[in-house]
């Protein structure tokens, strides 16, 4: 997560001088953001066609994707697959990335 810079009461920031204005901070804030999204999406991108091992831990909100995973790392994986799934660990084959999420495919339905 990352937040734009505010000083908190008590501490020692909070008693130092502000040297950049709001709009210098903002564009600071979204260089980062920007910079860590496109690590992020490379990053994803080369898991495609990878095969992973998942846990099974929900419904997802997407009805072509319909369960969530995670890896071993904890990254999120989208999944085609069976409600059945729900609490077991499956091989996926990842399909595609996000930004934030890969997108994957269960291999076996009764693992």
């Amino acid at each position: 997560f990352t937040f734009i810079f505010s000083p908190r009461e008590g501490t020692r920031a909070a008693k130092m001088p502000d040297v950049l204005t709001r709009e210098e901070k903002q564009r600071n804030f979204d260089r980062l953001l920007e910079t860590a999204n496109a690590i992020s999406a490379e990053k994803h991108a080369a898991y495609v066609g990878k095969t992973l091992e998942v846990l099974v831990d929900g419904r997802g909100r997407d009805a072509e994707h319909p369960l969530t995973s995670r890896t071993r790392s904890g990254r999120l994986v989208h999944l085609k697959g069976s409600e059945a799934l729900i609490g077991r660990f499956v091989k996926a084959r990842i399909t595609g990335s996000t930004t934030w999420a890969l997108v994957g495919e269960a291999e076996e339905e009764n693992a």
